[in-house]
């Protein structure tokens, strides 16, 4: 975005196409609903949840509603993006055990 003056007062302009780096696209394969599990406090036990991620906000946005079903009572979100100014990727979790995390990473080749 870049900033406009009208009468002293700054405005953020868009650009014509918001969120069009290519990075924008490297997490692209978590889009979807997902069945997951995970292995349990007991060895002959297994967790079980969904996790659903789609696009939002004009696809400059990567949401995830993650639940653990009737394994253990964890519900969370996250929002994902990439920011552009530092070519770097934000992550904030929040969920409801009052849980609250925020991660800065990018993709590095071969990782």
């Amino acid at each position: 975005m870049t900033p406009a003056a009208t009468a002293g007062v700054k405005i953020w302009m868009s650009p014509e196409s918001p969120c069009s780096e290519p990075e924008q696209k490297q997490l692209d394969f978590w889009v979807g609903d997902w069945n997951l599990t995970w292995p349990g406090q007991d060895a002959r036990e297994t967790g079980h949840g969904t996790n659903s991620i789609k696009r939002i906000l004009d696809g400059c946005i990567l949401q995830e509603n993650f639940s653990s079903e009737d394994s253990m009572p964890m519900r969370g979100i996250s929002m994902s993006v990439y920011d552009a100014s530092v070519k770097k990727r934000t992550q904030t979790w929040a969920d409801n055990e009052g849980g609250y995390l925020d991660f800065v990473g990018e993709v590095v080749v071969g990782r």
